[in-house]
């Protein structure tokens, strides 16, 4: 196992760690900076998103980056959602590298993420999600408005085509969208494809607790086509804050939604944060951890993942070649400071169970910031190599 720091401090908070494997390199993200490593630790590149799209944007807030190796073109895609200071514009932020190296050169853009295709809004995006296949990339974002309310769900579509030579782009916009029952999406995230698929799956966590919906799109002749399917699953709720060491602030566990999506051999693999009690006097947070068949449209193995008295949250999905799977979450008592921590199961498992967890990272003091809803996973393209990433506290006042 090799293990070494990743992003210090940025003085933003939380980090929303996220990381990429390539051949060679891995790229890590967290709020608003990036980083290239080789694999022996060696930091090779560090930079702000404000300086990678500097000549694009100004006096912009810009949170919440993703990272994708994309293993169908050979190159690198980061992601962040970003909003003008005096909060009247929003964009989408794309950058993709010229070549397998990702310290060579990037195309990058700055999309309006304001318009709903024609349509001209003042609403700005959170809680991105990113993904591609072989000719298209698919943008997720929870839209909230002017005042901080959540309005709605929506999917951007791109052809990745005209991203290769960086060329002005074009695609298509899916917004409002809802339920199999009407109810408002939430968190809705497109399948990672490490392979061809033949169609584009994307899940989120219904809002009554009973289930997912997943949603499919397929490449029709002139534009793509979103369907939706209500997948119901082990009934859940929404976590708890999880206590400290006696006298110290609580640690948000997030909501119920739905930190990553892997599409592999056919199955779709999730995981999220949610209550469980363990015959005790309170609940605690703990990993809903799924598999499901999207063709069925149906669960095909599942489970709940925590012990008492302690509480799992923050968990990333990875899934291997041979169908092994990992999560890297967190994990916090009321007599330890919070870890870094993973677990997994090897393909022949009993369905259902996962190993126990090994301990990556303990922090060396309490929480007293903001927890990040997502920790990152990444296989690299071999399939050799799985890499994990993870927020845990340095100091009394920095992550």
């Amino acid at each position: 196992m090799t293990n070494f720091a990743g992003l210090d401090d940025t003085n933003w908070t939380p980090p929303d760690s996220h990381i990429a494997a390539g051949p060679d390199h891995l790229i890590a993200t967290v709020n608003a900076t990036f980083a290239v490593f080789d694999k022996l630790g060696r930091q090779l590149l560090r930079r702000t998103m404000a300086d990678l799209f500097a000549r694009l944007v100004e006096d912009a807030l810009i949170f919440n980056p993703k990272v994708l190796y994309d293993q169908f073109r050979g190159c690198w895609l980061m992601a962040a959602c970003a909003r003008s200071v005096d909060s009247q514009h929003s964009w989408f932020l794309l950058a993709f590298s010229q070549s397998g190296d990702p310290l060579s050169d990037w195309w990058i853009w700055a999309l309006d993420a304001n318009s709903d295709g024609a349509n001209r809004t003042s609403n700005w995006p959170e809680g991105l999600g990113l993904a591609v296949d072989n000719s298209q990339l698919y943008l997720t974002a929870n839209m909230f408005n002017g005042q901080g309310e959540f309005a709605y769900s929506k999917l951007r579509i791109l052809n990745i085509k005209e991203m290769q030579t960086g060329g002005i782009l074009h695609g298509w916009d899916f917004w409002q969208l809802r339920n199999a029952d009407g109810s408002q999406a939430f968190g809705v995230q497109p399948a990672i494809n490490l392979r061809a698929a033949g169609a584009q799956y994307l899940l989120n966590a219904t809002g009554d607790g009973q289930g997912l919906t997943q949603w499919t799109i397929t490449q029709m002749r002139n534009a793509p086509m979103l369907t939706r399917r209500f997948v119901p699953t082990a009934q859940y709720h929404l976590p708890p804050n999880a206590r400290q060491v006696a006298g110290e602030v609580e640690v948000g566990t997030g909501d119920t939604r739905l930190v990553n999506v892997l599409f592999r051999h056919g199955l779709l693999w999730t995981a999220h944060t949610v209550a469980a009690n363990w015959n005790g006097d309170t609940n605690n947070a703990a990993i809903h951890w799924l598999q499901i068949n999207p063709r069925a449209g149906c669960v095909t193995q599942q489970g709940f993942y925590g012990a008492p008295n302690q509480n799992y949250f923050c968990p990333a999905v990875m899934v291997d070649g041979e169908g092994n799977m990992l999560i890297v979450f967190n994990r916090l008592d009321e007599s330890e400071p919070p870890a870094i921590c993973f677990t997994g199961r090897r393909t022949a498992d009993e369905p259902g169970l996962l190993q126990p967890s090994e301990l990556l990272l303990r922090s060396s003091v309490s929480a007293s910031c903001e927890w990040s809803n997502f920790n990152g996973a990444a296989i690299a393209p071999d399939d050799t190599e799985a890499w994990l990433i993870g927020q845990y506290v340095a100091t009394d006042s920095d992550w």
